[in-house]
């Protein structure tokens, strides 16, 4: 099922030259007549956010200066959720403006990317230290859950503002989501119990806040990326820490050109996690019929992922940049983007559903408020709405469960400091 919203922009003749935009939501072609659904309106120059609910004809209204705005919309139904996104909306003076947004059916699964660390930190002399990055796989679910022809993979380019060879063909249509260069998976099956996570190192486990204290440790990962064999880069790839069983290397095949290593954005990475059918993913990427060469160049080779493996995606921009990027992930897999700041460690972690994880009635007198693990550095600020500190209530033996509307504009936001430094 597929929802289209329709933006209308009209300019009022104030003193600070405003304009009036309203988003008014159609469904298959027919107004979808409903109040309070929020739409969120992004500036793409300041990534400073506006926020609006419709009113009983479906419609909402901004008052906005002149300039680029992305808006996006997630919400739930009986019938299930529902997200959608408007890129590059282009805002006038003294004309009409509209364009149509595109929603999509929301498909969940129990296992999401809770939090992604991949920003440089500083070292002691101030200088960018990269050699440290993670992500957390979380079973947002009360069931267990088995990990099997898992993979973990990045978007296609590994930079959002970096020539985007799927942009003129339309992410959308693609029917598939391109795996730059390689995909990395586990050596056998992995069961994960409910509400319980796995910390992936990116690059070297180890414990790099000896020398780095900016840094995170990772020689507590539950597994690391480590295949000598394939990517040999020792800036990024050396030996991790001994306490990690070698059955907890990941492993991967390289398809890129002359690559020595899986070159992930310190800016602006997208990352997805899929499942594949009837065919393990290293099956999968050794057949050359599901391999391309998108520009023609040899330098960005994609595996094409089946859209309906995908298990979760997340989509980052960086704060500087964001005029210049574009989306890597279909808006069936990520509606959306969470803005980052490079340089200063944090980490993008994933939103609490509020509702959810309160109406879990084990976690009575369990859970954490008060959050402030958000950071200050973004104009608008960036914080997880529900209020709920999700480290501390998880100390505190409370069960989370995470927001997930497949948008990233929604369900994520930028953390101050790593969820696993201490």
């Amino acid at each position: 099922m597929a929802l289209t919203a329709l933006v209308s922009i009209a300019c009022t003749k104030t003193g600070m030259q405003t304009c009036e935009l309203t988003v008014a939501l159609v469904n298959d072609g027919a107004s979808y007549a409903e109040s309070g659904i929020e739409i969120t309106l992004r500036a793409l120059s300041s990534s400073f956010e506006y926020h609006a609910t419709t009113d009983a004809d479906g419609s909402a209204t901004f008052s906005v200066m002149p300039g680029v705005y992305d808006a996006t919309c997630a919400f739930a139904k009986d019938q299930g959720d529902f997200n959608g996104t408007i890129s590059m909306i282009k805002v006038f003076r003294g004309k009409e403006n509209s364009c149509l947004m595109n929603l999509n059916f929301v498909r969940t699964n129990p296992i999401i990317i809770k939090e992604i660390y991949f920003s440089r930190c500083l070292d002691p002399v101030g200088k960018l230290y990269s050699s440290a990055a993670y992500m957390i796989l979380y079973n947002n679910s009360s069931e267990d859950f088995t990990l099997h022809n898992f993979a973990i993979a990045q978007g296609c380019p590994s930079k959002a503002d970096s020539s985007n060879p799927y942009q003129k063909r339309g992410i959308d249509e693609l029917g598939y989501v391109p795996a730059l260069s390689a995909v990395w998976w586990f050596q056998q099956d992995v069961t994960m119990a409910p509400f319980s996570q796995i910390v992936v190192s990116i690059y070297t486990a180890i414990d790099h806040t000896v020398e780095i204290p900016n840094s995170v440790d990772l020689s507590t990962a539950d597994y690391v990326m480590y295949d000598p064999e394939v990517f040999g880069n020792t800036r990024y790839y050396f030996s991790p820490y001994s306490g990690i069983d070698k059955s907890h290397y990941m492993r991967t095949l390289s398809y890129a050109a002359e690559a020595d290593s899986w070159g992930i954005s310190f800016k602006s990475p997208c990352f997805f996690i899929f499942q594949s059918e009837d065919v393990s993913p290293e099956e999968f990427v050794k057949n050359m019929a599901n391999i391309e060469d998108p520009d023609g160049k040899g330098t960005q080779n994609c595996a094409k992922v089946n859209i309906e493996w995908v298990l979760d995606g997340v989509e980052v921009f960086d704060s500087k940049d964001i005029s210049a990027s574009h989306k890597r992930l279909a808006s069936s897999v990520d509606a959306g983007y969470v803005v980052s700041i490079e340089r200063n460690g944090h980490s993008v972690y994933r939103n609490v559903d509020k509702k959810a994880t309160e109406a879990l009635k084990e976690n009575a007198g369990k859970l954490v408020y008060n959050y402030a693990g958000g950071t200050s550095d973004l104009e608008s600020g960036s914080t997880d709405p529900s209020g709920i500190d999700a480290e501390a209530s998880m100390s505190n033996g409370a069960h989370i469960i995470y927001q997930d509307t497949n948008n990233s504009s929604k369900d994520f936001h930028l953390r101050k400091v790593a969820s696993i430094k201490k």
